[in-house]
């Protein structure tokens, strides 16, 4: 697998620079990094389960609220799942938490909130708070827990699409392994656009060519081998609202 330090040499070897300092690393991360980003995007219009990926933590009984985990992207919470044990055991019994979409459908907000129950019945609805460590204050994504007055302790499962990797290190491992080309070819493209190149029109149709092979990489992956990438939608549609 490509690290930074990989995608920025074939760059540099890419761009005719070689043994230049006058463009530094940390400019060329800085093309990579918004590169990965760009990629990571298309990537969620094409296959967003490219990107799933799974939290395990404890839920008290009484637990009103659960934080999103901390790499999630764009609060894209996918099903949570909670089960009357601690993390690693079988409990008694597993059920799912479901999102409670409409908050403007407050009769039924109201009958959850005001019957707090022992049944393994929850819900769950989007909240937004702050934290403050120091004097810095930075936002926290919750999932606001109904009706929190739940008897059994246990532990949740919350699978969500996660963030892409920011490559910081030279040894950070570029966690989109099978298109680097396009990531390195967007790297390019960026850097011919700011610069005012005129290979901008070159690596442009580059980076258009891998982005169509990977379109059909990610049609590949799709478990019915149906070539139409369509959103999986079941989560939303089963929710309460």
């Amino acid at each position: 697998m490509d690290t930074l330090g990989d995608i920025r040499d074939n760059l540099k070897d890419d761009l005719g620079l070689g043994q230049k300092d006058w463009l530094t690393n940390d400019e060329l991360n800085a093309y990579i990094r918004r590169a990965v980003r760009n990629v990571h995007a298309d990537i969620l219009t094409m296959y967003e389960d490219y990107f799933l990926d799974f939290s395990t933590v404890e839920v008290a009984g009484n637990s009103s609220f659960i934080e999103y985990p901390e790499n999630c992207y764009a609060n894209k919470i996918r099903t949570v799942v909670f089960t009357n044990a601690p993390v690693g055991s079988a409990g008694s019994y597993t059920t799912k938490i479901t999102s409670f979409k409409d908050i403007t459908k407050t009769e039924e907000y109201n009958i959850l909130i005001d019957t707090p129950t022992s049944s393994p019945v929850r819900y769950w609805i989007p909240h937004s708070s702050t934290k403050t460590v120091g004097e810095v204050k930075s936002p926290v994504r919750q999932m606001k827990l109904v009706p929190s007055a739940i008897v059994d302790d246990g532990h949740a499962v919350i699978w969500y699409i996660r963030k892409p990797i920011h490559l910081e290190n030279d040894e950070d491992v570029c966690d989109i392994p099978e298109f680097t080309d396009y990531v390195l070819a967007l790297a390019k493209k960026l850097y011919y656009a700011q610069d005012g190149d005129a290979n901008y029109a070159i690596a442009d149709k580059e980076a258009k060519e891998y982005k169509k092979l990977m379109q059909r990489t990610l049609s590949n992956m799709a478990l019915d081998e149906n070539t139409e990438m369509l959103q999986d939608n079941d989560f939303y549609n089963s929710s309460i609202a």
